[in-house]
């Protein structure tokens, strides 16, 4: 990969993951009043359901770039990381909520409570982690330093159930901050609810990081994610009175439900299955080129051949001299038969 292909797939990896960000915020924001209050059958929720998908979609195109290059994942991940780390700290979270709110209102009032909504979740720092240990993971494996064995597939399946259990501690701490931040105003975060978040972001970590052995797991994970924020979206009473059904604790339904319905939970297992993608797949472009190296090492090379290039000969002059003696007659017998 030259230079300017990486540059090239760095740009268009922040140009996506911005551009699927804010789509699936303000997307979020609007769908969030709307099934509220009627549910996917109104046809005004059909719209923000479909740009909460799109958006989630841009952000996983922009996790594929790692295939090629992970310079614009890297970068992505850090200012994620940077940016839910400080909303984790309740004053600076406060103010950096009001900024945010003030600076895009007069621009988009769906989109400035959907970024209000989604920093103090937890989901833009999880989706930061996944970010850099994703460009971390699919580097290695370009580099051919991490293949898929026999061990690493048994990481996968061990990882499946961790990373189902981060995503629970995710939602359920996540949505008690953004209650205490956003709904009570609240300047003393619950601990307890920081570090169900942080336990969440450990595990999905973990996650990522199995990547590097199998893509398998995180496969998994995401897509049972993904599932499980559709079926939601599609189908949210449903989705509620079944668990209420199933005695899920109210608190964690709560969470789910609110950040289902948003989006983010959408957003975070198609990152984590676009993370699954990008790692196989530069595992998959490593081996195409040591095939292509051993080919050639292999293939003998072809030795110059020489040209002698040899001077025409003249030709030689027609005969014109006269036949001499009688030429016999058809019919008549040749001398000596």
């Amino acid at each position: 990969m030259t230079t300017f292909g990486r540059i090239l797939a760095a740009i268009l990896a922040i140009v996506l993951s911005v551009a699927g960000h804010a789509v699936l915020w303000s997307s979020g924001s609007a769908a969030s009043a709307i099934l509220a209050r009627f549910g996917t059958t109104h046809p005004d929720a059909v719209l923000p359901v479909l740009g909460i998908v799109l958006g989630a979609l841009l952000v996983g195109l922009a996790v594929l770039t790692a295939v090629v290059s992970s310079s614009g994942l890297l970068v992505l991940g850090a200012v994620h990381v940077v940016v839910g780390a400080l909303m984790l700290a309740p004053p600076i979270a406060i103010g950096l909520e009001r900024a945010v709110i003030e600076a895009l209102l007069p621009l988009s009032r769906d989109l400035g409570f959907g970024v209000a909504f989604a920093l103090p979740t937890g989901i833009f720092l999880a989706t930061g982690v996944v970010f850099l240990i994703t460009g971390w993971a699919a580097r290695a494996r370009r580099r051919g330093t991490g293949a898929t064995s026999a061990s690493g597939r048994l990481l996968a399946i061990l990882v499946v159930p961790i990373g189902l259990a981060g995503i629970t501690l995710l939602l359920s701490g996540g949505g008690e901050l953004y209650r205490q931040l956003v709904e009570s105003l609240s300047s003393a975060f619950d601990p307890v609810a920081i570090l169900t978040v942080l336990a969440g972001l450990g595990a999905l970590a973990l996650v990522a990081a199995s990547t590097r052995l199998s893509a398998l797991g995180a496969s998994i994970v995401g897509l049972v994610a993904v599932a499980a924020s559709i079926a939601t979206l599609a189908m949210p009473g449903s989705v509620y009175r079944a668990g209420i059904d199933l005695a899920v604790p109210p608190v964690l339904l709560q969470s789910f439900a609110t950040l289902a319905v948003a989006g983010q939970l959408l957003l975070l297992g198609v990152v984590i299955a676009a993370s699954a993608a990008a790692s196989k797949s530069a595992e998959v472009r490593a081996a195409r080129r040591r095939a292509r190296e051993e080919e050639r090492e292999e293939t003998p090379p072809i030795e110059p051949v020489e040209i002698v290039h040899e001077e025409p000969r003249p030709a030689s002059p027609a005969r014109t001299e006269p036949l001499t003696g009688p030429v016999p007659h058809a019919d008549e017998p040749r001398s000596g038969v």
